[in-house]
């Protein structure tokens, strides 16, 4: 869901209005599923939190075991954040 509000935001140019709410939503969660970790890696990349890109990008980094290139099958991932940020 907070994906989806990043994407609506993004879309109408509202980053700002949800931005106080983005901090609790945005929280890294080293207990997430790959897809959830994905999802809010993107959401902060839409929101413009490079805080908190960086603290998903680390948590992926420290807590995910598979294939970085896993993200980039998963079509809403892979059309907002950038295919560098996996590749790397």
């Amino acid at each position: 869901e907070v994906l989806q509000i990043a994407i609506e935001a993004d879309k109408y140019d509202l980053t700002v209005a949800p931005k106080y709410a983005s901090i609790q939503w945005l929280k890294p969660r080293c207990n997430a599923q790959r897809v959830d970790m994905g999802y809010l890696l993107a959401a902060a990349f839409l929101f413009g939190d490079v805080d908190m890109f960086v603290a998903h990008t680390l948590t992926l980094m420290l807590h995910y075991n598979g294939s970085y290139l896993a993200f980039l099958e998963d079509e809403l991932t892979s059309q907002i954040v950038p295919r560098k940020t996996f590749c790397m």
